[in-house]
C-alpha cells in the first residue's frame, strides 16, 4: 500500500467521499489577505467565512500582532484552510505576485472631481479575469500602506444607510461571498477548481487531521508494512 492508500483505509469510505465533495468546489482563483488583524474574534470570522465559502488559502501578515484565531469563532475552519504567514508586507505581496495574484485593497471609494477612481471597484466590478487576492485591513489603523502602494486597485461595498462602513468580519464576509458567486458565474471551473495534484494532496492532508495522533498512526503502518 502507498500512503495515500493507507490514509485512505483510516477513516470512512463516507468520510472520504465528503471531503472528495468539498474539495471538488474549492479554490484558489480567489484568495483573502489578512492585514495584521489583532482582534482574534475577527481573524477568526474572515477564516470561517473564506472555508465556508470555498477559499483555500489564506494569507496573513503578522506585522505587529500574532494570528491566533479563535476555535469557539472559527469552529475548527482554520485546519481545513492553507494559511500562510509572513513577517513583513513585503514578504506577503512577493509570496502573492509569485502565486500569479492581482491585489486588491478593501477601502473606501477613491473620489476624483465627482466619479470614483478608475482604480476603485464596487465589489460587484472587481476584475476577475485573473486570480484576484483581497486584503482587508486593521480594526483600528486600516491597511498598511505598503498594501496600498503595491495594490492593483481597491474595492468597496456600496452603502445604502448612514452607516459609511462595517466591522471588518462583515466586510470580508460579504465580499466572499459576492466575489465567489460572479467567480462561478463568469470564470470556467476548468480554471477556478483546484487541479487533480492539489485536490489529492489536499485530500490526505484531511485525512490526516481528522485521524487522532495521525502522523505518528501512519507511521507506524508504513514501519509494519517494510518488515
Amino acid at each position: 500500500m502507498n500512503e495515500h492508500e493507507i490514509l485512505s483505509s483510516l477513516v470512512s469510505q463516507r468520510r472520504i467521499e465528503r471531503f472528495k465533495a468539498i474539495l471538488s468546489n474549492r479554490t484558489r482563483w480567489l484568495t483573502v489577505v489578512l492585514d495584521d488583524f489583532y482582534h482574534i474574534h475577527n481573524m477568526s470570522a474572515v477564516i470561517r467565512s473564506a472555508e465556508a465559502f470555498g477559499i483555500q488559502d489564506v494569507h496573513v501578515a503578522q506585522i505587529s500582532n500574532p494570528f491566533k484565531p479563535s476555535k469557539g469563532v472559527s469552529l475548527g475552519t482554520e485546519q481545513w484552510v492553507t494559511i500562510f504567514k509572513y513577517r513583513t508586507v513585503t514578504e506577503c505581496v512577493e509570496s502573492l505576485r509569485h502565486r500569479g495574484y492581482n491585489i486588491y485593497c478593501a477601502h473606501p471609494p477613491a473620489i476624483k472631481g465627482n466619479s470614483i477612481s478608475s482604480r476603485s471597484f464596487s465589489v460587484d466590478s472587481l476584475p476577475l479575469e485573473r486570480k484576484a487576492a483581497v486584503v482587508f485591513g486593521r480594526e483600528l489603523d486600516g491597511l498598511h500602506k505598503e498594501f496600498l502602494e503595491n495594490s492593483d486597485g481597491t474595492f468597496f461595498i456600496p452603502m445604502k444607510g448612514l452607516a459609511e462602513s462595517l466591522n471588518v468580519s462583515v466586510s470580508a464576509g460579504i465580499a466572499l461571498y459576492e466575489l465567489r458567486r460572479r467567480m462561478e458565474d463568469e470564470i470556467d471551473q476548468s480554471s477556478w477548481g483546484l487541479s487533480d495534484q492539489e485536490r489529492l494532496e489536499l485530500l490526505d492532508e484531511w485525512v490526516l487531521k481528522s485521524v487522532r495522533r495521525g502522523k505518528a498512526v501512519l507511521n507506524e503502518i508504513i514501519k509494519r508494512t517494510k518488515k
